[in-house]
């Protein structure tokens, strides 16, 4: 393998200019991309590398006396890893430091402190946002939307209005006379009758299924004739059906309610009646339906109808309508044991509220 003897003058000039980087007061006779000089014509002097152009040179650091001063303590660059240590325990103070030392409360920064208040002339969008959101009188007036905003004198208003409305409850078949050109119907169908209960042993338990509401609801009927007459029918409650004297075997389900109408506008059916029960549970009796019959006049408002329950250990409440257990109710059954019977209760008649 060949050698070569670096202490031969014919290199040493070279190799002293690369042990020595280059050093001198003025930069190297020739130069090449990347190369490295100690410029010794500053104090202390600085350590530069040619660029990547080979057009100047970037300085990188001094090459002595290079120091690490946070005020108190200096620490020779030749001990890095002290360095990175002093360092790292500074930063470590900074952040434990609980006094602010960068001034940025809300009041120094400039931003509006916790709990302030705005007067409505501060907010420049106030306006367009109330508009957007506020309910209007005929939104108020049908009464189902609930993603706008009622303001007072809105309220107000509608208190005065619909609070003072003319009411007619119809109760029994009749001819109604239209008062108005709009009005708001409420109407019920019969309930349905609860199921009876028949305990035939010892130990036996039974008890049958309520009797499910009326159809039942609300609607708002438009473009009526002041004058005119509107046939209204009111149907009746489900009879409970007696049990048999014990010792009989078979307790009778209950009856379904009868039908109610507004004129050809609206109706609403009986609600099913619940099933009898022996030694165990009846099932539910079901909600009347609602039909509108004039759908270019009248507006669905809400269906309130509500099914029976099963029975179960305990009293059975029939389902509830608009009237709540008033009118349109369907009939409860009741848990027995034993050598017991019981009826069935009757569903509540129907019933027709009107408003204008």
């Amino acid at each position: 393998m060949p050698q070569f003897d670096y202490t031969s003058n014919l290199m040493k000039p070279a190799l002293d200019a690369v042990v020595t980087l280059n050093s001198g007061s003025m930069e190297p006779p020739s130069t090449a991309p990347y190369m490295l000089w100690m410029d010794t014509s500053a104090t202390p002097a600085v350590f530069k590398q040619r660029n990547g152009g080979d057009t100047g040179w970037n300085a990188l650091f001094m090459a002595s006396n290079i120091i690490f001063n946070d005020g108190e303590t200096k620490i020779q660059a030749a001990n890095v890893q002290e360095a990175i240590e002093k360092i790292k325990a500074l930063i470590d103070a900074h952040v434990d430091r609980k006094d602010n030392p960068h001034e940025v409360t809300a009041e120094q920064v400039g931003a509006t402190p916790l709990g302030h208040k705005h007067t409505l002339s501060d907010i420049t969008d106030a306006g367009e946002a109330a508009a957007m959101d506020r309910a209007t009188e005929a939104l108020v007036e049908e009464g189902v939307d609930n993603n706008t905003v009622v303001t007072p004198a809105l309220m107000k208003k509608a208190i005065h209005t619909f609070g003072s409305r003319n009411t007619q409850l119809i109760t029994e078949d009749c001819s109604f006379v239209v008062p108005a050109e709009k009005i708001w119907v409420e109407i019920a169908g019969g309930g349905g009758g609860g199921g009876g209960s028949f305990a035939n042993g010892m130990h036996g338990y039974a008890c049958g299924g309520s009797g499910g509401s009326g159809g039942n609801c609300m609607v708002e009927i438009g473009g009526l004739t002041v004058g005119d007459a509107v046939i209204c029918k009111v149907g009746s409650g489900g009879t409970r059906n007696p049990n048999p004297a014990y010792p009989s075997h078979t307790p009778n389900p209950g009856v379904p309610g009868g039908e109610s109408a507004f004129g050809d506008y609206v109706s609403c059916t009986g609600g099913t009646a619940g099933s009898s029960a022996t030694n165990g549970f009846g099932s539910a009796g079901m909600s009347g339906r609602v039909v509108v019959t004039n759908e270019k006049n009248v507006v669905l408002m809400k269906d309130f109808s509500n099914c029976g329950i099963a029975g179960h250990r305990g009293v059975t409440p029939g389902g509830k309508s608009i009237f709540g257990s008033v009118y349109g109710a369907g009939g409860n059954s009741v848990y027995l044991s034993g050598h017991s019977s019981r009826d069935g209760q009757h569903g509540k008649p129907g019933a027709i509220l009107v408003s204008w």
